[in-house]
């Protein structure tokens, strides 16, 4: 077979979007879209679909988004590890590896100096032993349950009831809790971080996703199967003493449990007491990949689950 590969654009969107189908993923033509145009960071659609030179046919992409961060105190363009789809009928025959290292010299000549994924155990081992990302440890998740009618997770399987479970959250937000415009400020001693800014919050903005506050606590949570806590900021003592406000929260959404990650490096003495009603597990690994080998040395980025792109 031969293979031919073709540099991401808008114009093969529609493209991406039939991979997607392909494979099983849900997703929508808009929900791409917004994805990939990250244009005020720097650099956007930065990946490559591969097609089947018989009958053209998308078989594989693989894409990255780019994002601002900050490496000691300097802004720099970094981006995150995506989308890795290959068609079912075309697998094992090295297309994501052509698709990667193609990916990776474009983020060279896009002025991307760095990389980061959170991928999944099957394609864990795959980045480290041939695409030369190194390993930076897991995840650790924090997982409270809620008895419940599990809503939320019956709307994430049933998208045709997704509008009426986005209005249905937000009349229950209002009722329970304030909405705050407030991103967690940026600490002096992260050395190298995502900042929190207005430009990021409306890139990774969406539906189902709120800026709220509990008592003292400003929260960026979710509601995509259950719910996800994102970003918190809790001065004090305040995320406990504000606890059963957010479980009540959870109930009247239909979400059965709750569950904030944070990358085991940065999980602090005040996360573990903040978490503590809270069960703790292993999440997924933790990966990066220095495009600029000159710039970086051992320093790991400092991300939340906020960060994901699938938050």
């Amino acid at each position: 077979m031969k293979f031919e590969y073709k540099q991401f654009s808008p114009s093969l969107l529609e493209d991406l979007h039939f991979l997607f189908r392909v494979s099983g993923k849900k997703t929508t033509l808009n929900q791409l879209k917004k994805k990939y145009q990250t244009k005020e960071f720097g650099a956007e659609y930065i990946g490559f679909i591969a097609y089947d030179c018989s009958n053209n046919l998308p078989i594989g992409f693989y894409g990255v988004l780019p994002i601002e961060a900050i490496h000691f105190g300097e802004k720099i363009i970094i981006a995150q590890s995506a989308d890795t789809i290959t068609h079912p009928k075309y697998r094992k025959q090295g297309i994501f590896k052509i698709l990667a290292e193609k990916t990776y010299s474009l983020c060279e000549n896009s002025s991307i100096h760095f990389l980061f994924g959170i991928p999944n155990y099957n394609s864990f081992h795959g980045f480290i032993k041939h695409l030369g990302w190194e390993d930076k440890g897991r995840f650790i998740k924090f997982t409270r349950s809620i008895k419940t009618i599990p809503i939320n997770a019956l709307v994430n399987k049933a998208k045709v009831l997704q509008p009426l479970y986005i209005i249905y959250v937000r009349i229950i937000l209002r009722l329970l809790c304030k909405t705050d415009k407030f991103l967690k400020k940026d600490s002096p001693n992260q050395n190298f971080y995502i900042p929190q800014n207005q430009k990021y919050g409306d890139y990774k903005s969406n539906d189902l996703q709120h800026k709220i506050k509990i008592g003292k606590v400003k929260f960026i949570i979710s509601f995509k199967g259950y719910m996800k806590i994102g970003l918190y900021d809790a001065p004090g003592n305040s995320f406990a003493l504000n606890i059963t406000r957010l479980k009540i929260l959870a109930f009247l959404t239909g979400s059965h449990k709750i569950v904030f990650q944070k990358l085991e490096s940065f999980c602090d003495e005040i996360i573990e007491k903040d978490l503590s009603e809270f069960v703790k597990s292993e999440g997924l690994p933790f990966i990066q990949k220095k495009i600029d080998t000159n710039r970086f040395k051992n320093e790991i980025l400092d991300i939340n689950y906020y960060d994901f792109d699938t938050f």
